[in-house]
């Protein structure tokens, strides 16, 4: 254990940023928390940089307190994150979805610096780390693969906005199969016409469904004839 002075600064572990970050009123209670009772868990660092206690080092900054730190010794980096973030944190599965997408991109990306594979191989690797992440935080892997589709096609706010709870998984994908300007546009909307916007998605995409189902329904003339056009059950000839 180290105390570092109040004036200390650290980078982000790229794994720390899994976790969306605490909105401004859960860390002020945090950091009235920490006033009254003082640090009682360290930031751990690793490699110099934040693994695990960002919100806790905002609070204490806030504060102008002296911050304890700890090395990480474990070998384990991910599974730390992700257990000692879901105990503290009361995510919504979308939000779950969201953090294993993240986190199947950058197991994958770990692999790929591994060894050099090939693109089926590439593949292979991505549903694997989507299960390994599903599996991690506690969600299906089809929201998992629902996630990854946002990340990879989406506007980059987009995911985050999943991450932080201010929009549901399935209304994302929605979005995120729109164009590039499409999606801009809704994400520069106010918040009221935001709600609207994303509503307007979901409807088109009820009625392209509905439309494509009766299309794919035979006409009643259809189910009276047989295949060859006759009536069903007569004999031509």
């Amino acid at each position: 254990m180290k105390t570092e002075p109040a004036e200390v600064s650290f980078d982000l572990h790229p794994w720390a940023d899994l976790f969306p970050l605490m909105c401004d009123e859960g860390l002020t209670l945090l950091s009235l928390s920490l006033q009254d009772k003082g640090q009682r868990e360290p930031i751990v660092l690793s490699e110099g940089k934040i693994l695990d206690g960002r919100n806790r080092f905002r609070g204490l900054k806030a504060l102008n307190r002296p911050i304890e730190t700890l090395n990480f010794e474990g070998d384990d980096p991910v599974s730390y994150v992700a257990d000692h973030n879901l105990h503290r944190r009361h995510l919504k599965p979308s939000q779950r979805a969201a953090v294993a997408a993240w986190l199947s991109e950058l197991l994958r990306a770990d692999n790929l610096e591994e060894s050099a594979e090939s693109e089926d191989t590439a593949d292979s690797a991505l549903a694997l780390t989507q299960a390994e992440a599903a599996n991690q935080l506690g969600v299906s892997k089809r929201l998992v693969a629902a996630g990854s589709t946002i990340k990879i096609q989406g506007h980059p706010d987009l995911i985050n906005l999943v991450k932080n709870g201010i929009m549901g998984i399935e209304s994302a994908v929605l979005v995120s199969d729109l164009s590039m300007d499409s999606q801009e546009e809704i994400l520069n909307n106010s918040p009221e016409d935001f709600r609207k916007a994303i509503k307007d998605v979901r409807d088109k995409n009820k009625l392209g469904k509905t439309r494509a189902g009766e299309s794919s329904e035979p006409s009643s003339n259809s189910k009276r004839l047989g295949y060859n056009g006759t009536a069903a059950g007569s004999v031509s000839g």
